[in-house]
């Protein structure tokens, strides 16, 4: 089965192309949701003969910050990500340069019935600049397990470092294992995948509700997340670390 990650972006970050190609040696698709449509002629220079769909992102509370509207966006975008992939599939197969859409495009398949064939069911996977999808054990097993409707990847956090890094996939080699006494500086939760069919919904930005299957929790593949530089590492004595290299 087929797997699309779906992000919500404002500006890419000097790695950005290392992030697009090294996920789509791992997934089928990636759709990429501007937080500015205004950016959309730099993103299609970036993203040019890659397996990328180019959206205008949802415009949900303009009036808020835009740390405190980005979980609204992206839960807009997820929504939409999920009617294109089960209405409209047929547009990203066999694309193999950046496509341009608006989603109000997309929008208009979002109350349609939703028909499909299971065994083509795609994978929907919501991911951000800063995590990677680290499959060290190459086990894709859960995407083609009919019995199985949602997945959650175990999240750890690097540490970060008082310097700058252009590439901080490469230059992070330190993290903190998610263990149960463990307090991250963002999140602990997870991240999750989940197989499109009716009745399919965001549940939050981290999880999906109305899924066919069982849901599990990943220990592996891992996500990965880098930290600001702003944020020192003044916890590391009370946090567990374990070397981990960037493949």
């Amino acid at each position: 089965m087929p797997l699309a990650i779906a992000t919500t972006i404002l500006n890419p970050a000097p790695n950005f192309t290392a992030w697009l190609d090294y996920h789509l040696q791992r997934c089928d698709h990636i759709l990429l949701y501007l937080d500015d449509a205004a950016k959309q002629p730099l993103f299609e220079e970036i993203c040019g003969g890659r397996r990328v769909t180019l959206f205008v992102g949802a415009t949900d509370a303009p009036n808020m910050s835009r740390s405190s509207r980005l979980l609204l966006r992206q839960m807009s975008n997820l929504k939409q990500a999920i009617a294109l992939l089960l209405e409209q599939p047929q547009l990203l197969v066999g694309q193999g340069i950046a496509g341009r859409r608006n989603i109000q495009a997309a929008n208009a398949t979002a109350d349609g019935e939703k028909d499909g064939d299971e065994e083509d069911s795609w994978w929907l996977l919501h991911i951000d600049q800063d995590e990677i999808l680290y499959d060290n054990n190459g086990d894709t097993s859960w995407r083609s397990q009919p019995n199985i409707g949602h997945v959650t990847f175990t999240n750890h956090e690097a540490i970060p470092v008082d310097h700058d890094t252009q590439d901080s996939f490469q230059d992070c080699v330190w993290f903190t294992v998610n263990r149960e006494e463990v307090l991250f500086m963002a999140y602990g939760n997870g991240k999750a995948a989940v197989r499109l069919g009716r009745g399919v919904e965001t549940d939050g930005v981290h999880r999906f509700k109305g899924y066919t299957g069982a849901a599990i929790t990943l220990p592996l593949p891992l996500l990965p997340q880098t930290a600001s530089s702003e944020q020192q590492p003044s916890r590391r004595t009370q946090q567990h670390e374990q070397q981990q290299e960037w493949p």
